[in-house]
């Protein structure tokens, strides 16, 4: 079926093309266009199903409405929630965001960030960290617009995360005040981000005086079968921690599991603190005592920051944004048993 045009519509209600553009695209100019041809305009777009060529629309702009996301990983609990947030953000702006999935390969992710620049996407977010991927976030190459989220410290590209450091002293802090001093810490130090987490876990030990070893501090893969099997490794050390500080709520999700299965009582024998306040913390049983990250926020500055690059504002001025998370108390912590 041939394609209905702006030329088309014009014959069909007795006017010029310029009249027609200016009415379908609500532009008066200098001479006003009566009411009775801005119906008998509307009128003959209808008849004709006339609908807008968007991509000769976003010739004319720039603009194409479309954002993308490349995730690390669609998987990631946290990862999935902070895309919602965008997705919620995007309406704001009536913006269309399109998601590729990296699955934790750089390859992929370069693929699909170089996709969305030749198919006129207009910025595309970055949501976690790939080992290797300095080349891909580069908010300079052909002045695509690109801005990272959760990926930890960058310079490289405007970049929105939390302050990690605060994070880890509020979970820490709270299991000090419950008496615990045999706490140990498990997370994927692959990501930068959980890294730095594990980086401060490790600096507060001699703050809080706690009782350390080496082995209380577990490297692992971030799934939930992973939080399991360091829960059972942990418990079946002789004096082993009354704590553990998960460093992602997925790895709490499975330690819970754990120590449900080994008959140990959470918190009653063992507290547990999670990292992200994912939407199943709240939904668990016992439900998650976490660190939460500001994902509305986030999810706000992200735009901010991106319609201000594509309006020009140049990308010297804009600086690595850490948002102060904060410890929402729920029922996976307790006071140390006395027996400990």
């Amino acid at each position: 079926m041939k394609r209905v045009t702006i030329s088309d519509v014009a014959k069909e209600a007795g006017v010029s093309t310029a009249t027609v553009s200016r009415v379908l695209n609500n532009k008066q100019g200098e001479i006003k266009i009566s009411e009775l041809t801005f119906v008998k305009v509307q009128e003959a777009a209808d008849r004709l199903g006339y609908a807008a060529d968007p991509f000769a629309a976003s010739l004319r702009s720039k603009r194409s409405g479309l954002f993308g996301v490349v995730m690390r990983d669609v998987r990631d609990l946290f990862l999935l929630k902070l895309f919602l947030a965008l997705d919620d953000e995007a309406k704001k702006y009536d913006v269309q965001l399109l998601m590729g999935n990296a699955d934790y390969s750089l390859a992929a992710a370069e693929q699909q960030v170089q996709m969305m620049r030749r198919r006129w996407f207009d910025a595309t977010f970055v949501l976690g960290d790939i080992p290797g991927d300095g080349g891909l976030l580069n908010a300079e190459n052909d002045g695509q617009v690109q801005v990272a989220l959760a990926c930890g410290k960058r310079k490289d590209v405007p970049s929105i995360t939390i302050d990690e450091k605060e994070g880890v002293r509020l979970g820490m802090q709270h299991l000090v005040e419950l008496g615990h001093r045999k706490i140990a810490c498990v997370g994927d130090g692959n990501a930068l981000g959980v890294r730095e987490r594990m980086q401060e876990f490790v600096s507060l030990v001699d703050e809080f005086d706690l009782v350390f070893r080496d082995d209380f501090l577990r490297d692992c893969d971030n799934c939930r079968m992973s939080g399991a099997e360091q829960a059972r490794l942990l418990m079946e050390m002789e004096d082993g921690p009354t704590a553990i500080f998960c460093l992602t709520d997925t790895l709490a999700f499975g330690a819970i599991d754990a120590l449900h299965r080994l008959g140990l009582n959470v918190p009653g024998d063992v507290s547990v603190v999670g990292f992200d306040d994912v939407l199943e913390a709240v939904e668990i049983f016992p439900a998650l005592t976490t660190v939460r990250q500001p994902v509305e926020e986030m999810a706000k500055m992200a735009f901010e920051e991106a319609i201000a690059l594509l309006e020009g504002k140049s990308i010297e001025k804009f600086e690595a944004v850490h948002l102060v998370p904060d410890l929402v108390v729920r029922e996976t912590t307790a006071a140390v048993n006395a027996k400990d």
